[in-house]
């Protein structure tokens, strides 16, 4: 939930939550059980503001002005309902000419009594002058968020605390932002569920996006909250049409088996290969890669893509730490055409499952094709 920072303020964003929250017999609690909802909505995380250094937001904020408004909202917030998190607005994305000294001047405002910090990040096709630039942009992100890290644990330093403040990307994806819709023009009335944002992805969108979620993977001792934007029809991996079907996007794919399989302890994977080098500075390994140990602890699943256009690669994987493991399945993402698209009559790009019958050791030597999505299944002995 986030509250309005903007035309609004903190006795606003009090109220709110003594709305969804409240439990005593006040002003707005009791709003609320007039409007039919007797138990408290109980919402634990709430945004203060949204993307408030965005010249594009009505009533936006120097870092000095939101962060003073976000200190003295989230005190009135707490005040309401201690157990709440509050999440502080950062950077609207990397390339904001204001990034890092927003950062810095919002945290030494608003730090005791925020929990996470935000960051927003999306990409697009066209932006870019290579297919390798905009299949690297997982580095672009990685930098992004120890960048601001680094900046949380400075503040932290600064003020002598022992709270640390974890990161929320809550806003990421692939997105042309050329896409849009269209708003009506100055007299023209509103529409009703107007077509808008409605991205159409391909294969090259589906391997960023599962290499930036093994970036968030490989962050999660700092992310601790991401949120792809959005689900459906919305710049969305599901896309429906009124009365008639629902498709999934090439997307889809990789958000699903790294949302379903990916749940348990990331680990900390070294990962050695070669690399190349984007026109704007970012070296670019060829394999990405993380690892995931199940809730269950009896299962490892690795989240490997091969940037490579070219050549196939061999993956060697040590477990060493494990022991013996069991190599289970893999699933593959591949379509030779890096263009494909599905359609709501046609997949062109959909994984392909088999099973894999190697032997229990503590090494194991897998293919990877050229420009693949791929996740491995191990079982623990």
């Amino acid at each position: 939930m986030a509250v309005n920072l903007g035309t609004r303020g903190p006795e606003d964003a009090r109220n709110l939550v003594e709305y969804c929250n409240g439990t005593m017999p006040t002003q707005y609690a009791e709003m609320r059980r007039k409007n039919g909802f007797e138990e408290p909505f109980a919402i634990k995380y709430w945004c203060l503001g949204n993307e408030m250094d965005g010249h594009w937001q009505i009533c936006h904020k120097t870092a000095a002005e939101y962060g003073r408004i976000a200190l003295e909202a989230g005190k009135l917030m707490k005040m309401i309902d201690p157990d709440i998190k509050l999440v502080l607005c950062g950077s609207s994305n990397y390339n904001m000419s204001t990034f890092g000294d927003w950062e810095w001047t919002v945290l030494n405002e608003a730090y005791s009594v925020v929990d996470y910090i935000s960051l927003h990040q999306y990409y697009s096709r066209s932006e870019f002058k290579s297919t390798e630039d905009f299949l690297g942009r997982a580095s672009h992100m990685d930098s992004f968020i120890k960048g601001v890290a680094a900046i949380c644990d400075a503040v932290q330093a600064k003020k002598h605390s022992k709270k640390k403040i974890h990161l929320s990307f809550d806003e990421w994806n692939v997105w042309d932002q050329r896409v849009w819709g269209g708003d009506p023009e100055p007299g023209e009335p509103w529409q009703q569920k107007p077509h808008k944002l409605e991205q159409i992805y391909n294969f090259e969108d589906a391997l960023l996006v599962g290499t930036m979620l093994s970036t968030l993977q490989n962050n999660c001792d700092r992310v601790k909250i991401a949120c792809m934007a959005q689900l459906v029809n919305v710049i969305a991996p599901i896309m429906t049409e009124e009365g008639g079907k629902a498709w999934v996007q090439t997307i889809f794919y990789p958000y699903y088996y790294a949302s379903v399989f990916g749940r348990g302890e990331c680990l900390d994977a070294k990962v050695y290969s070669d690399s190349y080098r984007t026109s704007d500075g970012y070296n670019v390994p060829y394999v990405n890669a993380s690892v995931v140990l199940s809730e269950k602890k009896d299962k490892i699943y690795v989240f490997a893509s091969n940037l490579s256009l070219e050549e196939d690669m061999e993956l060697t994987l040590s477990f060493e730490a494990f022991g013996e493991i069991t190599p289970i399945s893999k699933t593959e993402l591949y379509c030779d055409d890096l263009k494909a698209v599905n359609t709501k009559d046609f997949e062109a790009v959909s994984p392909t499952t088999v099973q894999l019958n190697g032997k229990s050791d503590t090494s194991h030597t897998l293919s990877l094709k050229k420009h693949s999505w791929n996740m491995f299944e191990f079982k623990i002995q």
